[in-house]
């Protein structure tokens, strides 16, 4: 989404954007399936963050402590630097342009309106 930085194209892709999300939350995967459970829960954490909700910070947070709860802790070093999406840091404000999180804002406004 770092490529969507126009006004006009963003607000394109917000309507596109908030279906993905609303479908993701009705997903379910089999419990032995942790990727495609983290993924979910990462796309629901973004969602905050295109919101600007004041929850981001610690869901992230979260998230991110209960990923590294998974691996040995002589790996925790590497895993940041590693190109693994689930533990980058700072990953939605890397990877969503400004535009893009205004035009997904005013998408929502638009159907809470």
């Amino acid at each position: 989404m770092t490529s969507i930085t126009s006004e006009h194209k963003a607000s394109q892709y917000a309507p596109l954007l908030f279906q993905v999300i609303q479908l993701n939350d009705q997903v379910e995967y089999p419990s032995w399936s942790l990727y495609n459970f983290a993924s979910k829960k990462l796309l629901a954490i973004s969602e905050l963050y295109l919101l600007d909700k004041p929850t981001y910070s610690s869901e992230i947070d979260a998230f991110r402590q209960a990923l590294m709860t998974l691996y040995p802790s002589k790996t925790h070093a590497d895993l940041e630097s590693i190109n693994y999406d689930l533990l980058k840091n700072n990953i939605f404000e890397i990877t969503v342009a400004t535009e893009m999180k205004k035009a997904y804002q005013h998408y929502v406004d638009t159907l809470e309106n």
